[in-house]
């Protein structure tokens, strides 16, 4: 239960950014691969809504990195739509 806790108050861009550092990859060889712009990717990871384009933009850019790090596209976008409402 106490896990739980703990991933309920990991946001979505800490849980990226998470996940790609236990994957050994760096934040350089995320861009690359991706072809995100890394003002974009820090975006995502930070959860900096401000400096994102519009949402079909982001919702793209999440399915990519989602794909990238072997995680379901869609899970990240819902991910991304609920806490992009609170």
């Amino acid at each position: 239960m106490k896990n739980e806790s703990a991933h309920d108050k990991e946001s979505l861009g800490q849980f990226l950014r998470r996940t790609r550092t236990e994957q050994g990859l760096s934040f350089e060889e995320a861009v690359e691969s991706t072809k995100i712009s890394p003002n974009n990717l820090k975006a995502l990871e930070e959860d900096d809504y401000a400096n994102l384009p519009a949402d079909a933009f982001v919702n793209g850019f999440y399915g990519i990195y989602a794909r990238y790090l072997s995680l379901d596209p869609e899970d990240i976008r819902n991910r991304y739509n609920q806490q992009k409402k609170l």
